[in-house]
């Protein structure tokens, strides 16, 4: 058994270290072309089959690999019998690839968007660059998803707001924001 639990653990790391290290550099020679318009069908899975049973996933079968050598050579070299090698081997094995398959489909779930769209600008503070009279038009400047940004202002305020003057902004109305003095960092 031992020489099984070397080979799955070098399987399993060629594998690991290949994802880790060699990964997808998006360096691809070659040119694809794929249409895929003329394909129909349709599979019925069942809704557990994806999240309760990932044996169809070499994420799976990689991380099985490596921890079913690892746990079994480490249950070998603790002379433990050849059975309880067997089970503690399998059962670490479903364990860390059913986990690293989990993990890792809830990583690819998560999405991120860094894309500034105009709900972010309301409630963000910003500072004045241009002076803003009222009925004219100013520039302020914010910070908006670590972006910084100058974008044209109105405020419908009696008062004018000079630069270094901090704004809060309330409303997009084309291509300016509405803002407002910020009274909190004012007192």
């Amino acid at each position: 058994m031992i020489y099984l639990y070397i080979a799955c653990l070098a399987i399993g790391s060629i594998f690991i270290g290949i994802s880790l290290f060699g990964g997808d550099s998006h360096d691809h020679v070659g040119d694809t072309d794929a249409h895929m318009d003329d394909i129909h069908g349709e599979v019925d899975v069942p809704w557990y089959f994806g999240k309760y049973f990932p044996l169809l996933s070499m994420r799976f079968w990689v991380f099985f690999l490596f921890f079913f050598g690892l746990a079994g050579l480490g249950a070998y070299l603790a002379n433990s019998s050849p059975s309880v090698q067997l089970i503690w081997s399998i059962i670490m094995g479903v364990i860390t690839g059913y986990l690293a398959n989990f993990v890792f489909k809830k990583i690819r779930e998560t999405e991120t968007n860094s894309l500034v769209e105009q709900k972010d600008f309301i409630g963000a503070e910003a500072e004045v660059v241009l002076p803003i009279h009222p009925g004219k038009m100013g520039k302020i400047r914010c910070i908006i998803k670590s972006q910084m940004i100058e974008q044209l202002a109105v405020s419908d305020e009696e008062s004018a707001m000079y630069i270094g003057d901090k704004v809060v902004i309330i409303s997009f109305q084309g291509d300016k924001v509405q803002v407002i003095k910020n009274n909190l960092n004012n007192i």
